[in-house]
């Protein structure tokens, strides 16, 4: 494929302090919003700008104090204050601030699966799967930056696994596939959680006294839900990802039908120890895998190539 995956940098927080403008749909939870909370996290100054989408967000309303209000419309521009970078975290095509050329634009989106995001004036970008349907990682650049989980929200269960409420959990968009998939577990008598709106606490609430948490792919994309939920200490069952090899995940359960993916419920249920062994692998390899570490390697990037503005 060509691409190229960044290591986590080791920089103190001092020397990645920057000023950071995000341009994004400022949605009550979105990539653009956990990755503000890590760059503020390392010390960035970081502002927003684009439109607030109030409390809507996968066809569900979420609780008024979740809006994301943005620091400005999109052309807002700053007498005192002048970006080190621009990220792109929208849709495209993207509405360039002539304000700030000379100012490296970059693109960070998990959205590659589906949406190709190349335009003329980006400086790089850096794309969540590396085997992306509409846009995969090739080309000098471009940097393959996997999907992440953010720290503060997603900790590990405290609830022993075997005491956990749900056997089966997947919040997310009811795809007609995860549907199908979800209620043929029901009805072999597993006890599911499914639906939408659930962001945040209650979100890690759920994923807490959720034994296995099922990864359906939206289009063969290692989605978040897969890094969030393994650093709550879910076992974690998925269908076939072509990034799952390249990212070394251990302890992963894949399916690969419906029937496979009941017969593997059950399996995995009747043998508690070895799930739980299972869970304490992924565990490990998820572990690093947050937003800061992402937001780092942008970050660097960005000190090793910004210009002076002109």
């Amino acid at each position: 494929m060509g691409r190229r995956r960044q290591s986590d940098p080791c920089e103190t927080n001092g020397a990645l302090a920057m000023r950071v403008l995000l341009v994004a749909d400022h949605y009550p939870v979105c990539l653009a919003r956990y990755m503000r909370d890590s760059y503020r996290r390392l010390g960035a100054d970081v502002r927003s700008v684009g439109p607030a989408q109030g409390t809507a967000i996968w066809g569900s309303d979420v609780a008024p104090e979740r809006v994301w209000q943005p620091d400005g419309p999109i052309d807002t521009v700053w007498a005192d204050w002048l970006p080190e970078v621009v990220i792109y975290s929208t849709g495209v095509p993207f509405q360039f601030n002539p304000q700030y050329r000379g100012v490296p634009h970059v693109v960070h989106t998990v959205d590659n699966h589906v949406v190709d995001f190349r335009q003329e004036g980006i400086d790089h970008y850096f794309l969540a799967h590396g085997h992306g349907q509409a846009m995969p990682v090739q080309g000098p650049d471009v940097t393959w930056l996997p999907c992440a989980y953010d720290p503060v929200f997603f900790t590990p269960s405290p609830i022993a696994w075997s005491q956990r409420r749900f056997d089966v959990s997947l919040i997310g968009a009811p795809y007609p596939n995860r549907v199908e998939l979800l209620n043929a577990i029901k009805a072999a008598g597993f006890n599911v959680c499914a639906g939408v709106g659930a962001v945040y606490e209650q979100f890690r609430d759920i994923y807490h006294n959720t034994r296995i948490s099922l990864c359906l792919s939206a289009c063969g994309d290692v989605a978040q839900r897969v890094f969030e939920t393994a650093a709550m200490r879910c076992l974690i069952l998925t269908d076939p990802c072509p990034d799952l090899p390249d990212l070394r995940a251990d302890g992963i359960t894949v399916y690969h039908s419906v029937a496979d993916a009941v017969q593997k419920v059950r399996q995995i249920l009747a043998n508690p120890a070895l799930a739980q062994a299972a869970v304490e692998r992924t565990f490990a390899w998820a572990k690093p895998h947050t937003w800061d570490a992402r937001a780092q390697v942008i970050l660097r990037w960005v000190k090793d190539h910004k210009t002076a503005p002109t």
